[in-house]
């Protein structure tokens, strides 16, 4: 579920915020006051109060609107085709767009509100997240290093074969011509051509290798800060949809995150590049 708009009215003004559908940016709420901000947008989608009114995009696509008039009982409207449809999200307090979740508003608070040190959510080490992002696990890159090191020993081992037998087999054949005969001195010869091949592939695979664990060390420092934002959030979503069913619900982000990750601009993008496909994020701006 996707908010579009929040509408909050009253006897003498009206406020409205209009959402991005991906990532919107929210500036002007204190950092002790973001609480209860999210409490107000989980509030406008269950029971709501009178004069609180919300337009969403359900994951399916379908776009609903919500009006908590004071002066006549609260309505649920689809927008295309226009249907009411208060009936189908009727409860004892009034239109709940979220009848079926097994959440409380204070659960589902803690949830989608992301401090700049995760706080205390789900494991997101159970989660599965793009594996670009997430980068190679310490037990993988050692295991590439172990690799790495390996065939370097391999490839040495066959240089000095290489060095010592090369040139002393083809020389053998010669000096030996007329007592081992062609059959003999062509074999010397094409075992020292066969060493030097072998030498020269494991080099080129000795390279390859090298050259793929440098990249994995680097993917590895890169990742790291992504990998532990992106599994903390899916794991947050994936809560979230267990208890809704099925149903996503924006996540509000503290910019600290930023700050206490270490992250670069360009990979917190990275961050919201992959978890805004899946749910709408909110950015409080410090």
């Amino acid at each position: 579920m996707r908010i579009e708009r929040l509408c909050w009215e009253s006897t003498t003004e009206v406020a409205t915020l209009d959402l991005a559908s991906a990532v919107s940016v929210v500036d002007g709420v204190p950092p002790a006051e973001r609480h209860h901000f999210v409490e107000g947008v989980v509030s406008s989608l269950r029971s709501g109060r009178v004069g609180c009114h919300v337009e969403v995009s359900l994951d399916d696509g379908t776009p609903l609107a919500v009006f908590r008039p004071s002066d006549a009982p609260s309505t649920a409207i689809a927008v295309d085709p226009p249907a009411d449809v208060s009936a189908r999200y009727r409860s004892a307090t009034g239109i709940d767009l979220l009848a079926g979740c097994s959440a409380s508003n204070r659960e589902l608070v803690d949830l989608m509100s992301v401090a700049g040190h995760l706080g205390s959510g789900p494991n997101f080490d159970e989660c599965d997240c793009d594996p670009v992002l997430a980068g190679p696990s310490a037990d993988e890159l050692a295991a590439q290093q172990q690799r790495a090191s390996d065939v370097s020993q391999q490839h040495r081992r066959v240089r000095r074969a290489t060095l010592m037998l090369g040139p002393a087999l083809p020389a053998g054949a010669f000096v030996g011509f007329g007592q081992l005969g062609i059959g003999p001195s062509l074999g010397l010869i094409g075992a020292s051509l066969c060493l030097s091949g072998a030498c020269w592939a494991t080099d080129r695979h000795r390279r390859r290798v090298a050259q793929f664990t440098r990249q994995l060390a680097l993917d590895a420092k890169e990742s790291g800060p992504v990998a532990a934002v992106v599994r903390n959030l899916a794991a947050r979503l994936a809560a979230i949809r267990a208890m809704t069913g099925g149903e996503s619900l924006p996540l509000f982000l503290e910019e600290s995150v930023i700050r206490d990750h270490a992250m670069a601009w360009a990979d917190f993008r990275r961050v919201l590049d992959q978890v805004s496909s899946d749910t709408q994020l909110v950015l409080f701006a410090n």
